[in-house]
Formats: structure tokens, C-alpha cells, sequence
């Protein structure tokens, strides 16, 4: 299953919105409030963060590009 991280872009401010992203393809889950960086979160742990990107997570995990290849072959 894929993974997901916080962008790390740099703050603009001391609690800015970043980036949830898909680890494996990149795609962007939505935006979040989050002072720091996290990487290596699995599905249940970013919903559990940030529960409102429930449904956008779950459907990515169905549809995810690069994981689908992997399971594949």
C-alpha cells in the first residue's frame, strides 16, 4: 500500500498548509495544517491525522497508478 507524507516545502508562515502527498506517485491528498514534516505514514495514520481526506485517501489507494503496476507485476 502506499505511504504518505507531508510536503516540505518551507514554511511561510509558523503553521502553514502543506501538501499530504502519495509517497509512491506523488499525487497531492488535499492540504493540511501541520508545523512539521512526516514521511512513512501509512493510510490509517494520515486519516487518523486529518480525518476530512478520508475519502480522497481511500479511493487513492484503490486507484493509485504506481501501486496497482507493483501488485501487478
Amino acid at each position: 500500500m502506499p505511504t504518505y507524507k507531508v510536503g516540505t516545502e518551507p514554511l511561510k508562515t509558523r503553521k502553514s498548509m502543506r501538501e499530504v502527498l502519495c509517497e509512491l506517485c506523488g499525487k497531492c491528498m488535499g492540504k493540511a495544517y501541520f508545523s512539521q514534516a512526516y514521511s512513512g505514514l501509512t493510510a490509517d495514520q494520515a486519516i487518523e491525522l486529518w480525518p476530512y481526506l478520508k475519502m480522497d485517501i481511500r479511493v487513492h489507494e484503490s486507484q493509485c497508478a504506481l501501486h496497482v503496476q507493483k501488485q501487478s507485476g
